[in-house]
């Protein structure tokens, strides 16, 4: 099987032949991070067929490219060691192993791990599909910290989103916006961010994407993480199987057509991913670097990426189509209609470039107009070409 173009034979070492001698060697080697296990632990681990090696098809014990150990508690899975030979470090074997596990398994709920935060290792979950649901003391070193990771295989439970009643729209909110309408004891939400609580229920259908937990992972704050954790816990589920997210990963990452190194930007893109999976129209965020990189790529995909400002007039649109039908300008080629969230790129090329006008500076005046909607309506003349 070839998976991120490497060759792989998948083996389940039996206990006591050569590459269940040599996994347990590298085991043994690399125990400073991913912890000792005794003889009689490894010996049950193959007994129960709990190993699986990712090997290059020799025979030769040097062929182990890696391997990872785990149980089936319950309806999951359990991960207890995943190790990677050096010499294959960076050529995708632990995202090969994660993967193989969600195969074999994928009628369970999911894959679950722990990883002291201090460990350089603790920042490759999130980008194998892991989300941080908490954290925990560690037991072997003092003033150590666990996060628990989970990879979710999509099977609905009671608190999965069932999707919207008629006439109420989803959005998807990103962290930040998910901060703003959760502020710390004492402070109050901006005017702007309280249209969505005015809205929910009635009008919209506010949703979490599971990434935001890992964006609530990176705050700083423990404090903070535990309090913003426990409100996120109370959204909407919203259910992708990791297959599907990670195929519309891969296409919106080859339309973006540049690698995305900061955790961030990763983030960001995995946001609109979720938000195509699982059929959600509209993705709002403060943060305008990620609406510039994606109103494009995800208006293509079906979903318009806005600002809580520009929400006000998108969901008016849809709530009155008849009012916003384009109308002819007779006589003219032309067309009048309002102007919404998904037109920002049309109207960029009126940047005033002559007049050293700044894009963001431009960006900045159509979010200050579009907070005043409802003082002063938006119109915008098209061609019909447009």
């Amino acid at each position: 099987m070839t998976r991120g173009g490497v060759d792989i034979t998948w083996v389940e070492p039996t206990k006591g032949s050569d590459l269940f001698v040599r996994a347990r060697t590298l085991g043994d080697q690399f125990a400073s991070t991913v912890g000792h296990l005794p003889f009689a632990a490894w010996d049950d681990y193959a007994e129960a067929g709990r190993i699986l090696a990712a090997t290059d098809g020799t025979s030769a014990v040097d062929g182990l490219m890696g391997f990872v150990l785990y149980r089936l508690p319950r309806d999951e899975v359990a991960i207890a060691q995943l190790v990677v030979e050096p010499n294959y470090r960076d050529s995708g074997i632990a995202r090969a192993l994660i993967h193989e596990l969600s195969d074999r398994y994928a009628h369970l709920r999911g894959i679950r791990l722990r990883c002291r935060q201090d460990f350089d290792v603790n920042r490759m979950w999130p980008r194998l599909g892991f989300v941080s649901r908490g954290e925990r003391p560690g037991r072997r070193a003092v003033g150590s910290t666990l996060t628990e990771w989970w990879r979710d295989h999509g099977h609905a439970d009671l608190m999965t989103w069932q999707g919207s009643k008629p006439q109420v729209v989803p959005v998807l909110i990103d962290s930040n916006v998910f901060i703003d309408l959760h502020p710390p004891a004492g402070s109050r939400c901006s005017p702007s961010v309280e249209i969505l609580k005015d809205f929910e229920g009635d009008r919209l259908d506010i949703l979490l994407s599971p990434e935001t937990l890992n964006e609530i992972q990176r705050n700083p704050i423990v404090a903070e993480r535990a309090r913003l954790r426990a409100i996120a816990n109370n959204y909407p589920r919203l259910v992708v199987k990791p297959s599907v997210l990670e195929d519309w990963e891969r296409r919106i990452q080859s339309l973006v057509g540049k690698p995305l190194t900061r955790d961030q930007d990763v983030s960001d893109l995995r946001h609109v991913a979720y938000a195509v999976s699982a059929g959600v129209g509209v993705l709002v965020t403060r943060d305008r670097p990620a609406r510039r990189r994606y109103e494009r790529i995800a208006g293509d995909l079906g979903v318009q990426v806005t600002s809580v400002d520009e929400l006000v007039p998108l969901i008016d649109a849809q709530e009155n189509q008849p009012a916003y039908a384009p109308e002819a300008l007779l006589g003219t080629g032309y067309q009048l209609t309002e102007m919404t969230a998904g037109m920002r790129a049309q109207v960029r090329h009126l940047l005033d470039h002559g007049g050293g006008e700044r894009r963001v500076d431009f960006d900045h005046r159509l979010d200050l107009l579009a907070s005043l909607f409802h003082e002063s309506p938006r119109s915008a003349v098209l061609s019909w070409s447009t």
